[in-house]
């Protein structure tokens, strides 16, 4: 009996005893189960905690605000098993009750009348001293648990932009990848440009293709000049493992980034660099002149006018042409970046309008060289006002992308947030809208919720428990405001109205997000609502605005 009362009165995680301050016990309202607050903060993440024992996610109030359970706590500080005493005096047997402090000592009371009443000592009780140490060991805490917070907070944030270089870097790689493409497939064109009009339409291709790709910044991928001999800069392209190729004059990529950043000359800066352009160029005339004679492989044309365009470089330099083909053959290209769930699905990561977006998660097949773990991920979301995105269209027409802002401190803003980003299984992709309310009245909305199950059913019902439901989450009706149409009933918790009219004067029971772009997208919706369906084609939140 005694060691079921000891179980029932003892934290799960760390073993304690629930006491007052230190180790509070405190319930987890999604699943019911105690722990202390201690371990509980611990373990929290953003404002999520999975609980120790069933990892069910709780999403709400802080650990640190949760109720103390009161009848749980008078119950341990009235069983709890009393503390070890401390061993008794050496010399006398007796129970050290006392402490010198200049001798730095536990005493007896035959040591202290022995040795310790004489001037100079201080001697007071040993609860004092007790209870002194226990300040100074709570304070010593304190200022270490502020120590590691600060760090942990700076660890987070470099995490956060490594994160965000790298899917800044594989978004980079497929603009490069895909002009490349392009190029190729333009010069392959070249024998059937005939007339003025596709000479301008190429030409508008190729400078639309140079800008974009002006456009990556080659500072960040940088290398570093200490294996280059003084007398040049680095060519990334030209080295190979063995042995950097050594220039003894090249252009300096930044100074070429800056030149086409100001729109200033380019022209060769030195006799050499002149010498090497004008090589360039007659090669180049040679072999499309050949080309256009012999019909020769555009394959080996597009490589060498791409190699020799990189590059200006001394003419007496001897490159292997094979060492460099074996070279780039070995990276994989473009570069890939996927988020990955503990359930295997993945969701790509992409720059879009300056920030950085994550698709839903799903089952399908990806080669990414990069995977990155959802739980890290979830780091770069706002707390406090998490913005996903829509995506719809309706008969193959895509209208557009609306982006809508939560209010992160409700529960039912992060049951949106998770089928937004199917961190529960279910996402509203491909969830087709299933309604429009009060059709050009004030007040109108557009109704979805319907969600796609892994059984490949439809489904309504909530994902989290506990969802808010009037009282102080009532709001006047205004366009754009992201609502709850559930009517309180939980298994109706995924239906969601988004506001198109304003009605001044009347109330939606419990408004969870504001959409804050392209609320034309939604108007347009309404319309096509009369003669096709609109479904969200894809869904995501944005993890990071632009760097």
């Amino acid at each position: 009996m005694q060691d079921e009362m000891d179980t029932e009165l003892t934290c799960p995680v760390c073993q304690e005893i629930y006491t007052k301050d230190l180790r509070e016990p405190v319930l987890l309202p999604g699943c019911g189960h105690t722990f202390c607050r201690t371990c509980l903060c611990s373990v929290e993440t953003s404002g999520k905690v999975l609980c120790p024992t069933c990892r069910k996610r709780h999403i709400g109030s802080p650990m640190s605000s949760l109720p103390t359970i009161y009848a749980l706590l008078s119950l341990s500080e009235k069983y709890k098993k009393p503390l070890n005493t401390e061993a008794p005096c050496l010399h006398h047997g007796s129970p050290l009750e006392f402490w010198c402090r200049r001798c730095q000592e536990a005493l007896c009371g035959h040591c202290l009348l022995a040795g310790h009443l004489r001037e100079g000592h201080v001697v007071e009780k040993g609860s004092v001293f007790v209870a002194e140490k226990k300040d100074e060991i709570l304070s010593s805490i304190a200022h270490l648990v502020n120590e590691v917070e600060m760090k942990k907070e700076l660890i987070i944030k470099q995490m956060g932009e490594l994160i965000i270089q790298i899917a800044l870097n594989t978004e980079e790689s497929q603009i490069l990848h895909d002009s490349k493409t392009e190029a190729e497939n333009i010069l392959k064109d070249i024998p059937n440009v005939n007339c003025i009009d596709s000479a301008l339409t190429s030409q508008v291709l190729v400078n639309s293709l140079q800008m974009g790709t002006q456009k990556i910044p080659l500072s960040r991928t940088k290398m570093s000049d200490s294996s280059f001999c003084d007398k040049c800069k680095p060519c990334p392209d030209m080295e190979t493992e063995s042995h950097p190729v050594r220039l003894e004059s090249c252009t300096s990529v930044e100074e070429d980034a800056e030149d086409n950043r100001e729109g200033m000359n380019t022209e060769p800066h030195s006799p050499l660099e002149k010498e090497a352009n004008e090589s360039f160029k007659y090669q180049v005339n040679e072999t499309t002149d050949k080309y256009l004679g012999e019909s020769i492989n555009m394959g080996h044309v597009a490589g060498e006018v791409s190699e020799r365009n990189s590059l200006v470089c001394s003419k007496n330099e001897n490159l292997n042409q094979s060492n460099l083909i074996a070279l780039r053959t070995k990276a994989p290209w473009p570069l890939r970046c996927y988020v990955v769930g503990n359930d295997g699905r993945t969701g790509k990561l992409k720059w879009e309008n300056d920030k950085l977006h994550m698709y839903s998660l799903s089952r399908t097949q990806n080669d990414a060289q990069f995977m990155i773990q959802l739980s890290v991920v979830e780091w770069l979301i706002s707390a406090e006002s998490p913005e996903v995105f829509l995506d719809l269209g309706s008969d193959q027409h895509y209208l557009g992308r609306v982006y809508i802002r939560l209010y992160g401190h409700l529960r039912r803003a992060q049951h949106f947030l998770a089928l937004c980003l199917g961190s529960l299984g279910p996402s509203y992709k491909f969830s087709k809208f299933h309604g429009v309310a009060k059709r050009g009245a004030p007040g109108e909305t557009l109704a979805g919720g319907k969600y796609i199950t892994s059984e490949n059913t439809i489904s309504i019902q909530g994902l989290i428990p506990g969802l808010e439901w009037g009282g102080h989450h009532i709001s006047e009706k205004r366009a754009g405001l992201v609502v709850g149409a559930s009517g309180g009933r939980p298994t109706e918790d995924a239906f969601f109205h988004i506001c198109t009219k304003d009605h001044i004067g009347r109330k939606f029971a419990c408004v969870f997000g504001e959409v804050v772009s392209e609320m034309q997208v939604l108007r347009d919706a309404v319309h096509h609502m009369l003669q096709s369906d609109v479904q969200i084609t894809d869904v995501g939140v944005i993890l990071s605005q632009g760097i």
